[in-house]
């Protein structure tokens, strides 16, 4: 009787078992795209020009469907969100949040789905800075990154991110997807380089 210890079988079952999550992440954003569109079809925001007006009628939109009472909220912890905060998704599914996280986000993804290069600024005014007054592109989390790990501290960034980055940042689902993607490939390249999987000829 011949015994086979088949390389290949177990390599292809070990990408598979590593690209499930990305995997999964790719369909949520696939899921959240599709929350996205029905959301403009269903409020009449087909085809509108990329102009002043839209964003804001995008914005007044977003306004009066969200509860922004927190002690009336029923899905949404805002003391447990995830690092990189409620999807899309979540967000139009229950329509609970405050402004300058979950709004700011819907809001994000509704313009740029309509064609706008839209981005998340912070502005700052009298009230925090005694003399001036100070905005930061925050699609780049530098200070909720160095909080995270300690550093109490705010970084104020002040050039225009890229596009894509602009539109990654309020994707947690396609953030994760890359991640694991990445992941994935680098748990590849350790398998091959120290040949965790070994195969040897056909024996009686």
């Amino acid at each position: 009787m011949k015994i086979y210890k088949n390389k290949y079988f177990v390599v292809v079952a070990l990408w598979i078992v590593l690209l499930l999550p990305s995997a999964y992440y790719g369909f949520q954003q696939t899921r959240e795209n599709e929350i996205l569109d029905n959301y403009i079809s269903e409020n009449k925001l087909v085809n509108l020009p990329v102009n002043k007006q839209t964003a804001v009628l995008v914005s007044e939109q977003i306004r009066k469907d969200f509860n922004v009472n927190e002690n009336e909220f029923v899905a949404l912890n805002l003391n447990k969100r995830p690092f990189l905060r409620e999807d899309t998704a979540f967000l139009l599914t229950y329509r609970e949040g405050v402004c300058g996280f979950e709004g700011t986000r819907v809001i994000v993804n509704l313009l740029n789905r309509l064609g706008f290069d839209a981005t998340r600024i912070t502005l700052y005014n009298q009230q925090l800075f005694n003399r001036y007054k100070v905005y930061s592109y925050e699609a780049i989390p530098y200070t909720k990154i160095l909080t995270k790990i300690g550093f109490d501290v705010r970084v104020f960034n002040f050039k225009r991110p890229p596009r894509v980055v602009s539109r990654l940042a309020e994707k947690p689902n396609m953030i994760m997807a890359l991640i694991s993607f990445v992941l994935a490939i680098l748990a590849m390249l350790v398998v091959h380089r120290f040949k965790v999987v070994t195969y040897s000829r056909p024996t009686d």
